[in-house]
């Protein structure tokens, strides 16, 4: 927060971006980009493997109208909360939820660590593989943050509806509410 107004994570991001381009090193831009280098997310490591332990197969769907993302460093650092998510989409019934067995990652650690051409080549095939979706869930407030509105500043044009877990969970819970209320009588609070 500034209480001039300024917008402190993009001056931050720009600063890095700048160093970066002087070449002075950054310790943290390094490892990021090998982290992306190595397995296309901040962690370095793969979510497909780290997917393929914790999704149950009837929610493991490449081609899903809804994308559930858990989170790129969920899936590898707190595998028990994705768990519970996808407890949660189980007993809710998947309603065309599935998550891709690549887990995709949004590529915002790159736009931070201040390589911001990296982020718009990662951006552009991440728009390139989910696009046509209908719905893409994410778990993590910054993924949804970045989708929304960091694709949309820098020209990438995800035309699939971008939604944090809990929005999406009150619209599941609101539709079955409205079909309650269409079968039962009566007046509702």
């Amino acid at each position: 927060y500034c209480l001039h107004g300024n917008n402190v994570g993009s001056a931050l991001a720009g600063l890095r971006a700048a160093g970066v381009a002087a070449g002075i090193p950054s310790p943290v831009s390094a490892r990021v980009r090998a982290a992306f280098d190595k397995a296309g997310n901040p962690t370095g490591r793969s979510l497909s493997g780290a997917l393929r332990e914790i999704v149950p197969a009837s929610l493991r769907d490449d081609d899903a109208s809804i994308v559930f993302l858990p989170g790129c460093t969920a899936a590898v650092d707190e595998p028990a909360s994705v768990r519970a998510a996808m407890k949660v989409i189980e007993k809710l019934g998947p309603h065309g939820v599935g998550v891709p067995g690549d887990g995709a990652c949004c590529g915002s650690a790159l736009y931070w660590a201040g390589l911001p051409e990296r982020f718009d080549q990662h951006a552009r095939g991440f728009v390139k593989a989910f696009g046509r979706r209908k719905t893409i869930v994410v778990a993590d407030a910054s993924c949804a943050w970045t989708l929304r509105e960091l694709y949309a500043s820098r020209g990438h044009d995800l035309k699939a509806h971008v939604l944090h877990g809990y929005e999406w969970l009150a619209g599941v819970f609101r539709e079955r509410v409205r079909k309650v209320r269409a079968k039962v009588p009566g007046r509702f609070l």
